[in-house]
C-alpha cells in the first residue's frame, strides 16, 4: 500500500521528487521497499504453510542461478527460507539490468499463479496482483526510476505522459487476437531499446508499424501483398477509406508524417549499410521513433475500431 506520509509530501513541495526518470541506479530505498513488496506479492515461507511460496522462490532462484551463472544463488533442498536469499540478491545486485530481472521474474511469478485459487486462497488472486503491480510503478515513478511493468515485462519508459496516453493504450489494442505479430515486434523495440540494442530498436519499430497495418488490411479483406512496405501499405489504408472523411483535409500531411516519419527514421538510421564509417543512432532518436511508432499505431488501430462502429 502507497502512504503519501508527512515527509512525501513535503519534497513534493520543495521539487525533490524528480519528474525526469534515470534508468542506471534502483536506489537502495527503492530496492528494501520492493522486497517488502515482493513478500506482500508472492508471501514468505514463515506464512506459507502449503509450501506453495517456498516453491515459487526456489523457482525464481533457480532461474536467476542459471541465466547468471550463479550456482550459489540455488538454495538448500531443505532451505525453508529461500525467499531472504532472494532478497540479498536483489539488494546487494551491483548491476541494475540483473536487478530488474529479479523484479520481472517476480511479478511474472504472480501474474502465473493469480489465478490460482490455492495461492491466493479466500481473495480475488487477480485484483490482488494487479494492486501490487500497480504499487510496483508507482514506487518506480516516485524514486524518478523509468521503468514499468506492462503486459507481464519490464519496459523503458521515456515520458509519463507518452507512456500512459500511447504506450499503454497500443499495449492494449495489441493485446487482441490477431495481433500478436505486430505485440511481439513491439515488445521486442522496446527490449532492444532497454539494452542499447538502437539500430535493432528501430527495425522491430518499423516492423510493428507495418505488421499493425498488415492485420487491419487481412481483417478489413483489403488487397495487399505480403511483402508491400510502409508506403504501399498506408496508400492502402487511405484509398479504402481507414480514416473518417472528416480527416479529408489533413490526409495527405499524414500520409507523409507516417510515411516520412517512422519508415524513413529506420531506413536512413537502421536499415541499410553504413559503408565504412560507423553510424551511432543516438537514443533520444531512437525513443522519438518507438514513440513515433506507437502514435501512429494507435491511430490506425482507433480508426479501423471507428471504422467498425459506422
Amino acid at each position: 500500500m502507497i502512504h503519501d506520509l508527512f515527509s512525501k509530501r513535503q519534497r513534493r513541495q520543495r521539487g525533490e521528487m524528480s519528474d525526469v526518470f534515470q534508468y542506471d541506479t534502483l536506489p537502495e530505498p527503492l530496492r528494501r521497499q520492493l522486497c517488502m513488496l515482493f513478500q506482500q506479492t508472492l508471501g514468505t515461507s514463515e506464512t506459507d504453510n502449503r509450501g506453495l511460496a517456498t516453491q515459487v522462490y526456489h523457482r525464481i532462484l533457480g532461474a536467476l542461478a542459471e541465466e547468471w551463472a550463479r550456482p550459489d544463488l540455488l538454495p538448500e533442498r531443505f532451505d525453508f527460507h529461500p525467499e531472504r536469499l532472494l532478497f540479498d540478491a536483489f539488494v546487494q545486485e551491483p548491476d541494475n539490468e540483473r536487478a530488474l530481472d529479479v523484479i520481472e521474474l517476480v511479478f511474472q511469478w504472480a501474474n502465473r499463479q493469480s489465478a490460482s485459487v490455492e495461492y491466493y486462497k479466500g481473495i480475488d488472486g487477480r485484483a490482488y496482483v494487479d494492486e501490487r503491480i500497480e504499487e510496483l510503478n508507482v514506487r518506480f515513478r516516485e524514486h524518478g526510476v523509468g521503468y514499468a511493468f506492462v503486459s507481464n515485462e519490464i519496459l523503458r519508459v521515456d515520458s509519463e505522459v507518452m507512456h500512459t496516453e500511447v504506450v499503454k493504450p497500443v499495449i492494449h489494442f495489441l493485446s487482441v487476437p490477431g495481433f500478436e505479430g505486430p505485440q511481439e515486434e513491439f515488445f521486442t523495440a522496446h527490449d532492444h531499446y532497454r539494452h542499447g540494442f538502437y539500430k535493432e530498436a528501430l527495425t522491430a519499430a518499423n516492423k510493428a508499424f507495418e505488421s499493425a497495418m498488415k492485420v487491419i488490411c487481412e481483417q478489413k479483406g483489403w488487397e495487399h501483398k505480403k511483402n508491400d512496405t510502409a508506403r504501399k501499405l498506408i496508400m492502402i489504408c487511405i484509398e479504402n477509406g481507414l480514416f473518417p472523411s472528416y480527416y479529408q483535409s489533413h490526409l495527405s500531411a499524414l500520409s507523409n508524417l507516417l510515411e516520412g516519419g517512422v519508415p524513413a527514421i529506420r531506413n536512413n538510421e537502421g536499415g541499410h549499410g553504413q559503408g565504412g564509417v560507423v553510424t551511432t543512432v543516438e537514443p533520444h532518436v531512437v525513443s522519438y521513433t518507438l514513440h513515433m511508432a506507437a502514435s501512429a499505431i494507435l491511430l490506425l488501430v482507433n480508426s479501423a475500431k471507428s471504422m467498425d462502429a459506422r
